[in-house]
């Protein structure tokens, strides 16, 4: 079983997405369904089946050590950064708490044997996928936005490959502090 520890974005976010999504269309871009915008805690994979109501217990225990954290705005951003750039991305500045909550994930899920992402994650979301050549369109429609984001619950979410395309299926929620 693979799993992804990730926060969801609030209202307010999703109200800055819907009005970038209106001003910048076409049919090259593929912008993510609300659902499916999350930012990543961490990665988990090998579960046996038989651990998973432990690991759930485990995951709401430690979520109780770290407190809500709100994340600054950076920037949107085309990733990667060159000609092929096929991703939009809202970035957040690095922020000590958030480096130290995917820090202790990794951790106690390495701990148990269980296979995590390698690097920590950086703090963004995907919004949308686009085919290169649309990448200067979108440049140039890029205004200065805020993109809020308040992180006071995780989800744990099962994941699984379905034609190529990575379904999102969620388990459970946790809240923070």
């Amino acid at each position: 079983m693979k799993l992804i520890l990730l926060a969801r974005p609030s209202e307010d976010f999703f109200q800055k997405y819907q009005e970038l999504r209106a001003q910048i269309t076409g049919d090259g871009i593929r912008w993510l369904a609300q659902e499916e915008l999350h930012m990543s805690i961490c990665t988990i994979a090998d579960i046996p089946y038989e651990a998973f109501e432990n690991l759930i217990q485990l995951i709401k225990f430690d979520c109780q050590q770290f407190q809500a954290i709100t994340l600054q705005f950076y920037a949107l951003q085309l990733k990667p950064q060159n000609r092929n750039a096929r991703m939009l991305w809202a970035r957040y500045l690095v922020n000590p708490a958030f480096e130290s909550l995917t820090l202790h994930f990794r951790k106690r899920f390495k701990q148990l044997h269980y296979t995590t992402n390698k690097h920590a994650p950086q703090a963004h979301i995907t919004l949308a996928r686009f085919s290169p050549e649309h990448a200067p369109v979108i440049k140039a429609t890029l205004a200065k936005k805020s993109f809020p984001f308040s992180l006071s619950n995780l989800a744990l979410y099962q994941t699984e490959k379905i034609a190529e395309k990575t379904h999102y299926h969620p388990v459970h929620s946790f809240k923070l502090g």
